[in-house]
């Protein structure tokens, strides 16, 4: 197993520009692990959340289920087949071939890996890829700051370029998870203004928001989404992200009947903001449970689904300020009284 903050971080890397389709040929004599390992530990820092979900990737691929002598990480570094030893079939081994600097996908003996490697698959399996890792991943490789690293070593990291990349994970993960404001607010359609008050509005308006949250939010604690993706990085099964989604049907469906809604001028900001939290809580949950294929979209998403929750008490918190500014009167049954008796 891998239990270092370096080959913890080594895999972050490695699912960057491996597994969503980027190929990448080691042309050293130093192996993957090492080189990498040594270079890369202070780039990407991780949270426990990211932490647990690579780690469970790493349990699944540090073993060598073909016995040739890569272990099946390094199986997708080189666009080998982890259940077959030989896969080029020239009578050497997969490993063998790599410590002979051999290509392990052209039959020898003249397959020297100074020669770059056409894997049409890869490619093309790269070209058809949408996730952020493999987005991230090409933005890492064409980095002058990563190609002096993989060159020069650590030394030639300073703090700067450090929080560069960080910095440029960051903006580049909000973009990728980021909603299309333009086409989520297209549909908005404002209450006439008609013989009764405004107040009365306003309060139609709540009723029908407050009927949305008791039907579709008012779930068991082992189905809210925040539940099921504590437990599954508490025990590193990215399988259990599978249950999230029930959760983002629900959010689907929720977004769909908040949009058809008629908004009040005066709730307008809220209404827009409720509708941006469920599309981007949708968007983030779909982000998670890809996690197998996408695994730095995914840890990028957690991250972001934790902060969403927090601005969504922030916006009913809002709502309970409206309510009371407003004096706004809710009737008994009045599903609107949600804002006012839930404390979230």
């Amino acid at each position: 197993m891998f239990r270092t903050k370096a080959t913890r971080t080594l895999i972050v890397i490695f699912l960057l520009m491996l597994s969503s389709g980027i190929t990448l040929y080691v042309m050293t004599k130093e192996t993957p692990e090492s080189r990498l390992a040594k270079n890369l530990g202070k780039i990407v820092p991780l949270t426990p959340e990211q932490q647990k979900l690579v780690d469970s990737r790493l349990d699944e691929l540090s073993g060598d289920s073909d016995n040739d002598g890569l272990k099946d990480w390094e199986e997708l570094i080189y666009k080998t087949d982890p259940k077959n030893p030989d896969t080029d079939g020239d009578g050497t081994n997969d490993g063998d071939e790599i410590k002979q600097e051999r290509n392990p996908l052209i039959i020898g003996p003249k397959d020297s890996l100074s020669n770059p490697i056409a894997d049409e698959k890869a490619l093309q399996d790269a070209s058809t890829s949408n996730t952020f890792t493999k987005q991230f991943g090409e933005t890492l490789l064409s980095s002058d700051v990563f190609v002096g690293l993989m060159q020069n070593g650590t030394p030639s990291l300073s703090q700067g370029d450090t929080e560069a990349l960080a910095n440029q994970l960051a903006e580049d993960g909000k973009k990728f998870l980021a909603v299309n404001e333009d086409e989520l607010f297209a549909s908005i359609r404002i209450a006439p203004k008609d013989t009764h008050t405004e107040a009365y509005s306003m309060i139609k308006y709540l009723n029908g928001l407050g009927k949305i949250q008791n039907e579709y939010f008012m779930v068991a604690p082992e189905d809210d989404p925040a539940s099921i993706i504590t437990e599954a990085t508490k025990s590193k099964d990215v399988k259990r992200f599978a249950e999230l989604k029930k959760s983002i049907s629900i959010f689907g469906a929720a977004l769909a009947e908040v949009k058809a809604l008629s908004v009040p001028r005066p709730l307008l900001d809220v209404h827009k903001k409720e509708l941006l939290l469920l599309a981007s809580m949708e968007k983030q949950l779909t982000a998670i449970m890809d996690a197998e294929k996408d695994p730095l979209g995914a840890s990028t998403a957690i991250a972001g689904y934790i902060a969403l929750r927090k601005e969504g008490a922030l916006l009913h918190k809002k709502i309970l300020e409206i309510i009371q500014q407003n004096h706004l009167v809710f009737l008994s049954g009045d599903a609107g009284s949600f804002f006012t008796e839930t404390s979230l």
